[in-house]
């Protein structure tokens, strides 16, 4: 039962994956999977049982399954990244990887770990080390791909820490390795976070610079399809938040309308939270007080208690902005 409950999970988590997608034509299951929406309900709705599933494959020292498992749910692992169960996920997959003596794979299953540490569990020094130790191994084993890979999740890590300069410096690092391994879907995906960390360090200008040579990238490059919308939906979510900081309120709202289709495709709740933030900021600087209300308390309702824990504050504080009792 539980072979079977990963055999259907690794089907359903492909449907994310680049290079993948519906099911091979001769696959045959208990469960509908014929679309990406049937595939990531049924993700949800049974995660709890695949997870137990895939505790069981671990004792039974089945680590290729393990390792399997956890790599088909790479891509969709970003659409509920507030899902603690992604921490336990990557701890088994990485001790998996180690038990196969495949160091390569080490490195990828100890990048995924840094992730879910950063992202999921708020263990930044952890995934910060994890990170690191992911970066060593890709290093020594001439792995230009999960380096780059590693000095993303590294900047990841310090950025979420705080420490955004240094994480700044770091997601510059990874452009080159990224590109250099021919992982066009990696390096468009540096940009949007390179973007962020430039808005947090109050360089507005040179953001939206960052994201507008990341489209670029995307329209260059051979991108996956899943790959290729989550850089784009960022880099126009975050330009039109970018543009409501600096005051440009009407081209702000513009960029939210083309924004919110690949927000919407895209269905991450912590982007589209961001959109609705974008709008609010704009519509309240254009003086529409109660559409800027309804914007900001529908960012509120997707703020969650984990990946979004940031953006809270801003939505807080624009919110006690509308509340004030104007001139």
């Amino acid at each position: 039962m539980a072979r079977r409950l990963l055999e259907i999970t690794v089907i359903a988590g492909r449907w994310f994956e680049p290079g993948h997608g519906a099911p091979p034509g001769n696959w045959s299951g208990p469960v509908p999977l014929g679309t990406a929406d049937e595939a990531a309900y049924w993700l949800r709705a049974e995660a709890e049982n695949w997870l137990g599933a895939l505790r069981i494959a671990d004792r039974a020292g089945e680590h290729r399954q393990v390792v399997e498992t956890a790599e088909a749910l790479h891509w969709y692992s970003d659409t509920t990244a507030t899902w603690r169960g992604w921490y336990e996920v990557y701890g088994l997959s990485r001790a998996a990887a180690v038990e196969l003596g495949d160091r390569r794979l080490e490195a990828v299953h100890l990048n995924y770990l840094s992730w879910a540490a950063s992202n999921c569990a708020r263990r930044w020094e952890e995934g910060l080390r994890a990170a690191l130790a992911a970066r060593d191994i890709a290093a020594a084993e001439g792995d230009l791909k999960e380096e780059a890979w590693a000095l993303q999740y590294a900047a990841d890590a310090l950025n979420r820490a705080g420490r955004n300069a240094e994480a700044l410096e770091m997601i510059r690092a990874a452009l080159r390795p990224a590109d250099l391994a021919g992982d066009h879907d990696g390096y468009v995906q540096l940009f949007t976070r390179m973007g962020g960390m430039q808005t947090e360090l109050g360089r507005y200008e040179e953001a939206l610079t960052t994201y507008r040579e990341g489209l670029r990238e995307v329209a260059a490059r051979p991108v996956g399809a899943r790959p290729g919308l989550c850089a784009q939906a960022g880099a126009v979510v975050y330009t039109a938040h970018v543009l409501a900081l600096l005051g440009r309120w009407t081209e702000a709202l513009d960029e939210a309308g083309r924004a919110e289709p690949l927000a919407t495709a895209y269905n991450v709740p912590a982007l589209t939270c961001r959109l609705h933030l974008a709008r609010g900021l704009a519509l309240a600087g254009l003086g529409e007080r109660t559409r800027a209300r309804a914007e900001l308390l529908r960012a509120l309702e997707l703020i969650d208690d984990n990946r979004s824990y940031r953006v809270a504050g801003e939505v807080q504080e624009a919110l006690a902005a509308l509340a004030a009792p104007t001139d």
